[in-house]
């Protein structure tokens, strides 16, 4: 699929790195016609309870856009998955697929979350222009327009006033990697914004076979009896399946972990 940027890379600095049964292999499938990337472009508010009726999850997998983006085979796939995984942990789930994730039903339902703990999982195109963004499904295919994109700007910025305890944004699009910020501790922590992204900063993401690799992972250590729940400890463990995971905080976080 199409990762636009406005540099040009060539193509052996984009091989990725597969692990299989702990042995890293690195593997240049960028000149393959096989190989699809997931991208183009190159103060405390009241909190409520953190009760199961308060965790709500949002899922977005789109695989065709309405303008000229590359289309994708696996996100669809990916975000049934996440969804059916998510309502097994007591979350609230919306899911929008193809067609249903238009830039503003995307934001409206971010918007109408308040209170308790939050996931946003993003399967999809990613692009960069001025700034990284996720593609929704009817995003113009001009990297450098962010009117009707979910741009790294405007998580953070919505993260920095959202008024929730808990949010986990799982970034399975290129450059999701951009969506963070350095990470910063503080005692008594007590709101937690945490990203789990497929790739490093300015990195593109493979769509994979019938699943990405990165929701793969998350599907299987989900599966796994030693897994409690953690966010941290999901990472961890995903980054033993899928090596290129990165995790990082948004604006509003004080340190923690989140338990799904």
């Amino acid at each position: 699929m199409g990762c636009s940027i406005s540099i040009k890379v060539h193509p052996e600095k984009n091989s990725p790195v597969y692990r299989n049964k702990r042995k890293t292999i690195t593997k240049d499938v960028s000149t393959s016609p096989l190989a699809k990337f997931r991208g183009s472009g190159g103060t405390a508010g009241f909190f409520r309870d953190n009760t199961p009726s308060h965790k709500t999850a949002i899922i977005v997998g789109i695989d065709e856009y309405v303008h000229r983006w590359s289309t994708l085979q696996n996100a669809r796939n990916d975000a049934l998955s996440l969804d059916k995984m998510l309502r097994k942990r007591g979350f609230h789930t919306v899911l929008l697929l193809g067609g249903e994730a238009t830039y503003k039903r995307v934001w409206k339902e971010i918007e109408q979350v308040h209170g308790g703990t939050l996931v946003l999982s993003l399967h999809g195109l990613g692009c960069r222009g001025v700034v990284s963004s996720f593609v929704c499904a009817d995003s113009s295919h001009d990297p450098h327009d962010t009117s009707d994109k979910l741009t790294s700007d405007r998580i953070r910025a919505w993260s920095q006033r959202w008024d929730g305890k808990e949010f986990v944004m799982l970034a399975d699009f290129c450059y999701g990697g951009d969506m963070v910020v350095p990470t910063v501790r503080t005692r008594g922590a007590e709101r937690t914004r945490v990203v789990l992204s497929a790739g490093m900063m300015r990195e593109k993401t493979l769509d994979g076979d019938q699943h990405s690799p990165f929701t793969k992972a998350i599907l299987q250590v989900s599966r796994e009896k030693q897994w409690n729940g953690s966010i941290i400890d999901m990472y961890l463990r995903t980054k033993q399946l899928a090596n290129r995971v990165k995790i990082g905080r948004l604006p509003g976080d004080e340190g923690g972990d989140v338990f799904l």
